[in-house]
């Protein structure tokens, strides 16, 4: 809607895009219709309408997470006029705009502000109020923040840490498990029977054995290995040294 104090007006309409190329900058693209206007002088009273694209940029000032302050400027060019006495069509004049931006949603929001144009015709300088509501398409990568996360870190460092940085760290819980090689010496069904033979042997030959329940079974195993030869060539160890019979088993 436009005000002065020498003009009357009807209520106006117009669509706009913004782009933000940087974090506090934006592109403003606008086509605008002024509505009836009139302009009143000591002896003529002057009446039109006009459409007009402004190209323009805007500096942003973030109050809060939700309200933010425009400040833009740019050049208006008048594409159509009704009445070439009160503004030429394709004039061109300066604008400058303010304006204050309160985010609903992630994507929806309400922009109130004023405009003000600066023509050399009759019309003269013309100040608009204006009311819009705005659709955010997409996001730009300077509204995204990227949070760092340490790697490589000693137990001593860890402990360094203040309570915010070790919020930080991020674990990958979805890494696959490796697959470990052992020799299975024995399996039974009650645990006390597994660790009765795993003792004797473990007194007998000093053997670093495990009990594992697995699928149903207390079963004796030997270390792990990373691969099966390596479990293979334990194998032949023990029957050759202590006699003890077994087989490979994956877990």
């Amino acid at each position: 809607m436009s005000y002065h104090a020498d003009q009357d007006a009807h209520l106006g309409y117009g669509v706009f895009y913004q782009y933000k190329f940087l974090e506090n900058f934006e592109f403003e693209a606008k086509y605008s219709e002024s509505g009836d206007l009139k302009v009143f002088d000591d002896k003529n009273t002057l009446s039109g309408d006009f459409g007009s694209l402004s190209l323009g940029i805007n500096f942003l000032k973030q109050r809060n997470q939700d309200l933010s302050l425009k400040f833009g400027f740019g050049l208006n060019l008048v594409t159509a006029s009704s009445n070439h006495i009160l503004i030429e069509t394709n004039a061109l004049a300066p604008y400058f705009q303010i304006s204050a931006n309160y985010k609903l949603t992630n994507q929806l929001s309400v922009t109130l502000g004023q405009t003000s144009q600066f023509h050399q015709d009759n019309l003269g300088t013309n100040h608009s109020l204006f009311m819009s509501v705005n659709w955010l398409f997409g996001q730009h990568p300077a509204d995204i923040s990227f949070k760092k996360v340490a790697t490589k870190r000693s137990v001593k460092d860890v402990k360094n840490l203040p309570p915010l940085a070790l919020n930080d760290l991020k674990i990958n819980t979805t890494v696959k498990p490796r697959t470990l090689w052992s020799v299975q010496i024995g399996a039974y069904q009650q645990q006390k029977n597994a660790d009765q033979k795993s003792s004797i042997l473990q007194a007998a030959h000093a053997l670093a054995l495990t009990t594992k329940l697995h699928k149903g079974l207390f079963r004796i195993l030997s270390q792990p290995f990373s691969d099966r030869k390596s479990a293979e060539e334990y194998l032949i160890y023990l029957k050759h040294h202590y006699d003890i019979n077994g087989f490979i088993n994956k877990f």
